[in-house]
């Protein structure tokens, strides 16, 4: 049955949300189930990678994964919800630099916010300005048919490179290499992957 025999067995276990609360609507009822769901996933993702750092050790019982999971829980605080955390913010904010960086952006291209910007209203009739978004070039290309990311920012050097000789309409024709700061799983035989979009654009 594909492992959803084993799923169904582990996820009726006495560790199950969802029998040990009785909801009079069914749909809560349901997502309790979908949660169960998620934590047999996790689970099971957390003996596969753990087996694979160390091989020879016993495997994590169901019990001390719980144990685990809920001491993480119970250590989160005020601070790791500090920020903006908006689903723009994460796409648009550059990814800080690893301490043991395995690419790096050629010293001559250099990335840049668009000045445009767009007018929006709120339900509270309040207005707010936000940059404009375009498709990322990288994403666009290892996307295909799936929406690609949108971004902010664009490199300065590889958008004159572009429109060099063209002037007018033309130029603006051509327009800008949109590239987001979004790391990319692009090499499935890598070690890591830690390249952005702007530095696998610049022939990584």
């Amino acid at each position: 049955m594909g492992g959803a025999d084993l799923h169904d067995q582990l996820r009726l276990q006495r560790y199950t949300i969802q029998r040990a609360m009785k909801m009079r609507k069914y749909y809560l009822t349901i997502f309790l189930g979908l949660i169960d769901m998620v934590l047999i996933n996790s689970y099971i993702i957390y003996r596969c990678v753990q087996a694979e750092r160390a091989p020879r050790k016993a495997a994590p019982t169901h019990a001390e994964f719980m144990r685990l999971m809920q001491t993480a829980l119970l250590g989160v605080g005020a601070a790791d919800f500090e920020g903006d955390l908006s689903a723009q913010a994460l796409v648009d904010t550059p990814v800080p630099p690893s301490p043991t960086p395995r690419y790096t952006l050629p010293g001559r291209h250099t990335t840049k916010q668009v000045d445009i910007y767009r007018v929006t209203r709120g339900k509270n009739g309040k207005e707010t300005r936000k940059r404009r978004q375009y498709d990322c070039k990288v994403c666009s290309l290892l996307r295909p048919g799936k929406i690609p990311w949108e971004t902010t920012f664009y490199c300065v050097e590889c958008t004159k490179a572009r429109s060099k000789g063209v002037t007018g309409d033309a130029a603006c024709a051509k327009g800008k290499v949109y590239l987001c700061q979004k790391v990319r799983q692009h090499d499935p035989s890598a070690a890591t992957n830690s390249a952005t979009s702007s530095q696998i654009w610049h022939g990584l």
